[in-house]
């Protein structure tokens, strides 16, 4: 899935941020990197095979981790039958336990992403 959000740059100008997120429960919520979506005015999310990109809402982020939890009500979900990692540690309440790794990006204002 991708992940493509307008943010505002502030100093560094309006732009376009791009990631790659995955959908982690039934109900169509969406993790990514919090980088992707840092001071987006409007995210959307395009799953694979797709032409057109389908809005996003942030539901939390948390910098520290560099995750973000998106909703999007119009997305296929895993099947229910395997609960992903993220639904197994939400359940435990251990959520804490999660990691991520991640890349560091600088954004242009014309929304070019350099690693």
């Amino acid at each position: 899935m991708t992940i493509s959000a307008d943010v505002d740059g502030g100093v560094s100008g309006a732009g376009t941020s791009v990631g790659t997120g995955v959908i982690t429960t039934t109900d169509g919520e969406i993790l990514t990197n919090a980088h992707v979506v840092e001071e987006a005015t409007a995210i959307r999310v395009r799953l694979a095979g797709e032409s057109e990109p389908r809005e996003a809402t942030l539901l939390a982020a948390d910098a520290g981790n560099d995750l973000a939890l998106l909703g999007s009500r119009a997305t296929t979900s895993p099947p229910p039958s395997s609960p992903t990692r993220v639904d197994r540690a939400r359940r435990r309440g251990d959520g804490d336990r999660i990691r991520s790794t991640s890349t560091a990006t600088r954004r242009s204002p014309r929304g070019s992403c350099r690693r």
